[in-house]
């Protein structure tokens, strides 16, 4: 999540959510530790009104997305 609202990796941020809006679209987000401290999508800053497009999924997995995919791999 924090990835794709960061400007650096690619289109506009409020043009991509804007379409994600306009096509209904959600996140479901997994929080994850970051430089020592638990975060959850709640913690990242999303520009009003772009915010419910971000679910916070409950519990915890202390797992990179890398990780996970080498261990069902």
């Amino acid at each position: 999540m924090a990835r794709m609202l960061d400007p650096r990796w690619g289109p506009s941020r409020d043009e991509v959510l804007t379409e994600l809006r306009n096509h209904r679209a959600t996140f479901l987000v997994m929080g994850r530790e970051v430089d020592g401290r638990w975060m959850t999508c709640r913690d990242i800053p999303v520009p009003f009104p772009f915010g419910l497009l971000f679910r916070p999924l409950e519990g915890r997995f202390d797992i990179s997305s890398t990780e996970l995919r080498h261990a069902t791999a």
